[in-house]
């Protein structure tokens, strides 16, 4: 994630992910934010608004591991995986 190198987190596992991420993931911090966030949604996708949120998604990693409640959204599945996707190029 590119976002958690401009944090300067740079240590990674195996698979390519950052240990120091995927440990605060499972933190008491992230989970009682990522409780707020979904109570703020009353469990409803933030972005479509159709289905029911599962994940708790960044929308800057700006302020990793001291986020704001603004710096997330509690997205379903379909949405958190066009959140994540890269932009497509302009064309020419």
């Amino acid at each position: 994630m590119a976002a958690l190198e401009v944090a300067g987190k740079e240590e990674r596992g195996a698979n390519g992910e950052n240990r120091e991420y995927k440990e605060y993931l499972l933190s008491p911090r992230w989970r009682k934010l990522r409780r707020a966030v979904m109570l703020r949604a009353k469990g409803q996708c933030e972005i479509c608004r159709r289905y029911e949120g599962v994940d708790c998604a960044h929308l800057t990693y700006e302020r990793v591991f001291h986020e704001h409640m603004e710096d997330l959204l509690w997205v379903c599945k379909r949405c958190h995986r066009e959140l994540d996707a890269p932009d497509p190029s302009p064309s020419p």
